[in-house]
Formats: C-alpha cells, structure tokens, sequence
C-alpha cells in the first residue's frame, strides 16, 4: 500500500513540475523566400510553462526574443548566417523584405499578438 502512494505521489509532483519550473522553447515562423536563392526565417525563442489551474490547460510564455537567419541557396548547397537580435515577439507570417529593409510586426509585451 505504502509502495502504491509512493508511486501516485511521485507521479502527481512530476506531473506539476511543467507548472512550476519555466522552460525555454522556440518556434520558427513562416520562412519568407524572397526569390529563388534567397530566404528570411525569424525563430522566436522564449520561456513558457504550464497553468498552475489544471482546469484552463494555458501556457504562460514570457521573455520573447527574435532572431532573424538569411538562407542563400546554390544548387543543393545552403548557406545560412543570422543577420539581427531583438527583444520581443515577431507576428507569424509578417516579415517582408523591401529594398534594404526587413519589416516585420512586433511586440515587445509578453502577450503574444496584443
């Protein structure tokens, strides 16, 4: 009997510890391919980790970084080099190249999208 707590016990606490401990994670967005051998990709990369209520089943994210990485291809051959850092989220899909310049919609909140 003792063993069969134990082991309930034990598996309720590691079951929590997504809800207590912040992890990092990162999503890589829309990869925006500017012509043929040429393409943009920002990776987000951020803390989340579980609701404390196991009733909502949300994840709370904070601490959002974006990084942004150039992609030339040649043939079969990829050459990838990150060209910028910066603080905060990037909305999926909204990077565009015009000219020069890279824009894109950010955020520097750690509400994704507000």
């Amino acid at each position: 009997m003792k063993k069969i707590l134990v082991a309930i016990l034990i598996t309720v606490a590691a079951a929590q510890c997504q809800a207590i401990f912040w992890r990092d994670n990162q999503s890589y967005l829309n990869t925006r391919f500017q012509n043929n051998d040429l393409a943009y990709e920002p990776v987000l990369r951020y803390e989340s980790k579980q609701s404390l209520n196991p009733l909502n089943n949300n994840t709370m994210s904070r601490d959002y970084t974006t990084e942004i990485f150039e992609h030339r291809i040649r043939g079969r051959k990829v050459e990838s080099r990150k060209i910028g850092t910066y603080p905060g989220w990037t909305l999926e899909g909204s990077l565009y190249r015009t000219g020069d310049l890279l824009i894109a919609i950010r955020g520097l909140n750690d509400n994704l999208g507000e």
